[in-house]
C-alpha cells in the first residue's frame, strides 16, 4: 500500500511542476508582449499626433522652407513639419545637432505633443544620395 501512495505523490508532483512551468511561460510571454507593445513606436500623421498623448510617436514629413531655426544656446532645433496630407505642426527637437538637416528630403521626428508643439528627442533624416541619378541625366 505504501508503493501506490508514493506513486500518487510523484504524479501529483509532476502535475504541479507542469502547471507551474505553464504559468511561468504564460507570464513571461505576457511580459514580453507588453514590453514590445510599449516600445513599439507607431508612425502617425500630424493630425493623429495632435490628438494623441505620450511619447514615442514617429511623425514623418518635410521641413517647411524658411522655418528651420537652430538655438545653440539651448541645444534646440525648431521647424515646421509638413506631412504628406499637407498638415503642419511646429517641432522642437532637443539633442545633438543634426548637420545635414538643411538638405533633408524627409524627416522623422520622434517624441510627443506638448502644448500644441511636438517635442522631439530624436530625428531621423533622409538626405538626397550622391548615388541617385541626376535630373539632367541623359534618358
Amino acid at each position: 500500500m505504501g508503493t501506490s501512495n508514493a506513486k500518487g505523490t510523484k504524479q501529483r508532483g509532476a502535475m504541479v511542476g507542469a502547471l507551474a512551468s505553464t504559468v511561468v511561460a504564460v507570464l513571461a510571454l505576457g511580459t514580453l508582449m507588453a514590453v514590445f507593445v510599449k516600445n513599439a513606436s507607431p508612425y502617425v500623421t500630424v493630425a493623429e499626433a495632435k490628438t494623441l498623448t505620450g511619447n514615442g510617436l514617429h511623425v514623418a514629413g518635410q521641413i517647411e522652407r524658411g522655418t528651420l531655426n537652430t538655438d545653440m544656446l539651448h541645444n534646440q532645433i525648431r521647424f515646421v513639419l509638413k506631412d504628406d496630407a499637407g498638415q503642419t505642426m511646429p517641432v522642437i527637437y532637443t539633442g545633438t545637432p543634426v548637420s545635414n538637416l538643411g538638405t533633408a528630403t524627409k524627416v522623422v521626428a520622434i517624441g510627443g505633443m506638448n502644448g500644441g508643439k511636438f517635442l522631439s528627442d530624436q530625428l531621423l533624416v533622409k538626405c538626397p544620395s550622391k548615388y541617385e541619378a541626376s535630373q539632367t541625366a541623359v534618358r
